[in-house]
Protein backbone atom coordinates (compact mmCIF):
# COMPACT_ATOMS: atom_id res chain seq x y z
CA UNK A 1 0.00 0.00 0.00
CA UNK A 2 1.29 3.46 -0.96
CA UNK A 3 2.67 5.60 2.25
CA UNK A 4 0.07 8.61 1.93
CA UNK A 5 2.61 10.67 4.47
CA UNK A 6 5.47 10.61 1.96
CA UNK A 7 3.06 11.97 -0.68
CA UNK A 8 3.20 14.86 -1.32
CA UNK A 9 1.13 16.22 -4.83
CA UNK A 10 -2.72 16.19 -4.26
CA UNK A 11 -3.28 14.48 -7.45
CA UNK A 12 -0.81 11.54 -6.31
CA UNK A 13 -2.44 11.87 -2.89
CA UNK A 14 -5.78 11.84 -4.05
CA UNK A 15 -5.07 8.92 -6.96
CA UNK A 16 -3.30 6.89 -4.38
CA UNK A 17 -6.54 7.07 -1.84
CA UNK A 18 -8.71 6.31 -4.70
CA UNK A 19 -6.84 3.12 -5.22
CA UNK A 20 -7.10 2.43 -1.63
CA UNK A 21 -11.29 2.71 -2.12
CA UNK A 22 -10.90 0.42 -4.72
CA UNK A 23 -8.67 -2.30 -2.65
CA UNK A 24 -11.34 -2.36 -0.12
CA UNK A 25 -14.52 -2.47 -2.03
CA UNK A 26 -13.53 -5.55 -4.27
CA UNK A 27 -15.29 -6.41 -7.35
CA UNK A 28 -17.84 -7.16 -7.58
CA UNK A 29 -18.97 -3.73 -6.81
CA UNK A 30 -22.46 -2.97 -5.15
CA UNK A 31 -22.61 -0.29 -7.60
CA UNK A 32 -20.91 0.03 -11.47
CA UNK A 33 -20.24 2.75 -13.86
CA UNK A 34 -21.22 6.48 -12.52
CA UNK A 35 -23.04 5.62 -9.56
CA UNK A 36 -19.83 3.57 -8.42
CA UNK A 37 -18.10 7.00 -9.21
CA UNK A 38 -20.26 9.19 -7.19
CA UNK A 39 -20.01 6.51 -4.32
CA UNK A 40 -16.38 5.98 -4.53
CA UNK A 41 -16.16 9.68 -4.06
CA UNK A 42 -18.90 9.97 -1.57
CA UNK A 43 -16.70 7.06 0.74
CA UNK A 44 -13.35 9.65 -0.02
CA UNK A 45 -15.01 12.64 0.98
CA UNK A 46 -16.37 11.22 4.41
CA UNK A 47 -13.75 8.13 4.83
CA UNK A 48 -16.92 5.99 5.72
CA UNK A 49 -17.34 2.86 4.15
CA UNK A 50 -21.10 2.33 5.56
CA UNK A 51 -22.56 4.47 2.76
CA UNK A 52 -22.20 1.24 0.75
CA UNK A 53 -25.13 0.33 2.39
CA UNK A 54 -26.85 3.94 2.50
CA UNK A 55 -26.82 4.86 -0.74
CA UNK A 56 -29.37 4.33 -3.14
CA UNK A 57 -29.70 5.75 -6.87
CA UNK A 58 -33.12 6.84 -8.93
CA UNK A 59 -32.69 5.18 -12.20
CA UNK A 60 -31.11 7.68 -14.33
CA UNK A 61 -30.23 9.84 -11.75
CA UNK A 62 -25.88 10.15 -12.95
CA UNK A 63 -27.33 10.74 -16.35
CA UNK A 64 -29.74 13.71 -15.37
CA UNK A 65 -26.63 15.02 -13.10
CA UNK A 66 -24.09 14.90 -16.53
CA UNK A 67 -26.63 16.41 -18.57
CA UNK A 68 -27.26 19.08 -15.81
CA UNK A 69 -23.49 19.83 -15.87
CA UNK A 70 -23.05 19.65 -19.84
CA UNK A 71 -26.00 22.36 -19.77
CA UNK A 72 -24.03 24.40 -17.54
CA UNK A 73 -26.08 24.47 -14.52
CA UNK A 74 -25.24 26.70 -11.15
CA UNK A 75 -24.11 24.15 -8.19
CA UNK A 76 -25.35 25.01 -4.90
CA UNK A 77 -23.78 24.55 -1.67
CA UNK A 78 -24.36 25.81 1.44
CA UNK A 79 -20.70 25.36 2.84
CA UNK A 80 -17.55 27.11 2.90
CA UNK A 81 -15.52 23.05 2.82
CA UNK A 82 -17.81 22.13 -0.48
CA UNK A 83 -17.79 24.86 -2.30
CA UNK A 84 -13.43 24.36 -1.88
CA UNK A 85 -14.28 20.84 -3.03
CA UNK A 86 -15.52 21.55 -6.31
CA UNK A 87 -12.68 21.84 -9.15
CA UNK A 88 -13.30 25.23 -10.72
CA UNK A 89 -10.95 23.39 -13.40
CA UNK A 90 -13.99 21.12 -14.20
CA UNK A 91 -16.71 23.47 -14.09
CA UNK A 92 -15.70 26.44 -16.11
CA UNK A 93 -15.04 24.52 -19.27
CA UNK A 94 -18.79 23.35 -18.87
CA UNK A 95 -20.09 26.76 -18.30
CA UNK A 96 -21.14 26.05 -14.69
CA UNK A 97 -21.04 28.33 -11.67
CA UNK A 98 -20.33 27.59 -8.35
CA UNK A 99 -22.84 29.58 -5.60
Amino acid sequence: MTDLLNIRDPQEIEAASLAIIDAEVPEPRPFQGAEWQVVRRMIHTSADFELLSLTRFHPGACAAGLAALRAGCVLVTDTEMARCGIPLRRMEPLGCAVR
